[in-house]
């Protein structure tokens, strides 16, 4: 399994941060979550709970039609059925704001969330739960007092963290989601230093979810990160993920794909706008001249708001046009759960080869891993929809 940060040793210094109105003090830990108990045992390869924001079984329910969409730095969801006239299917068992929804496989927890939605209709055949992960509360999380930090020293995951665990000390906003053991309240502030000062103001309103992901999307100092189902928020820097020997392999590892090609993604000559007006305003370039040889020029206009130099413009623009200067050839590969053991074995952000060997369509290439959708049948049988990431092929 991929870890946390690759510790360099870099502190966060408290006295750096300020905020508006308020003492500069640190977020306290929320309490840590006890470890959560299996359901009881069962036949069935999956069980569905709800459960309390603190963690307190509320029902297990027969859910049936489950589909999973596991997300690289998303929240990732649930869809899934119950019969409306079980005994269990009431508001006190399920409700939603109120109730999160826990799913066990073989007794691992694999999915924890919030349901957000539950649709019904008049030939009361079944209710419809839709629910995303634990990552999902902080889109109803703001920033809303604030935040400066002084010093040029800090990190794009310390503020992840931090932002995460400052608005849980909010009155009601505790989500009893933690940090790695050993990051304290604020969490050490481990990463590439950002190397440029930090602020938040409170009528902007950021969304926490949105800082995070602009914290993390960064081609220098940029991370992935989640939430775990145990409750643990992480971020990984550089990335999530390992490079796993072997590969995935038509006909031997999976039985259909769709190898879509798209000549109009094609970039060789891109241009990053950053910050700035007029004259002033700061811009990127990047060019790829045997791209522009076999394709002709193709010109792509990329924005960064947040860039506070023109070298990581440049750095953004290149990026960029590594990525696009061929066309882009990234296949879906749809797996059999009794095919192998994809589950348990690949993850998000893992890097795999995918060779496919089939006439016309030739491909061997490796690849991260961006998300998967698990589809579960009414027998338990698992049918997984492997998707790529666009941005990340090396042929």
């Amino acid at each position: 399994m991929a870890t946390g940060f690759d510790a360099v040793g870099v502190s966060f210094d408290a006295s750096s941060l300020t905020f508006d109105g308020l003492a500069t003090t640190t977020p306290s830990t929320p309490p840590t979550p006890p470890m959560p108990a299996a359901p009881f045992a069962t036949s069935r390869l999956y069980t569905v709970e709800t459960r309390t924001k603190t963690g307190v079984r509320v029902a297990t329910i027969p859910g049936i039609n489950l589909q999973f969409e596991f997300l690289l730095n998303e929240p990732g969801n649930l869809r899934f059925s119950v019969p409306i006239d079980h005994p269990k299917v009431t508001r006190g068992n399920i409700e939603e704001g109120v109730h999160e929804v826990w799913i066990w496989r073989r007794n691992a927890l694999i999915y924890a969330g919030p349901i957000w939605q539950i649709a019904t209709n008049s030939d009361r055949s079944a209710l419809t739960v839709e629910s995303q992960g634990l990552l999902s509360y902080f889109k109803h999380r703001v920033v809303d007092k604030s935040m400066l930090w002084n010093d040029t020293t800090n990190t794009g995951p310390g503020i992840a963290t931090f932002l995460v665990m400052w608005t849980q000390d909010r009155a009601h906003g505790n989500l009893n989601i933690t940090v790695p053991a050993g990051y304290g309240g604020l969490a050490a502030n481990i990463g590439t230093v950002l190397g440029y000062k930090s602020s938040y103001r409170w009528w902007e309103r950021k969304i926490i979810y949105d800082a995070i992901n602009d914290l993390g999307d960064n081609v220098t100092t940029g991370f992935d990160y989640e939430v775990t189902p145990e409750r643990v928020f992480i971020p990984y820097q550089p990335k999530k993920g390992n490079t796993l020997p072997g590969l995935l392999q038509y006909k031997q590892h999976f039985q259909s794909y769709y190898l879509p090609r798209y000549g109009m993604s094609i970039s060789n000559d891109d241009a990053t706008i950053g910050p700035g007006d007029a004259e002033a305003t700061l811009i990127g370039y990047a060019q790829d001249w045997a791209s522009q040889v076999k394709y002709g020029l193709m010109q792509t206009t990329n924005s960064w708001g947040d860039a506070k130099t023109k070298a990581a413009l440049n750095a953004r623009s290149r990026t960029f046009v590594n990525d696009h200067k061929t066309p882009t050839v990234v296949p879906g590969i749809t797996i059999r759960g009794d095919a192998g053991p994809f589950l348990g074995s690949y993850t998000t952000g893992d890097i795999t080869r995918v060779n496919i060997n089939n006439g016309y369509d030739q491909l061997d290439d490796t690849i991260r891993i961006s998300g998967f959708q698990l589809t579960v049948g009414s027998n338990d049988e698992e049918t997984i929809n492997v998707y790529f990431d666009l941005e990340e092929v090396t042929t």
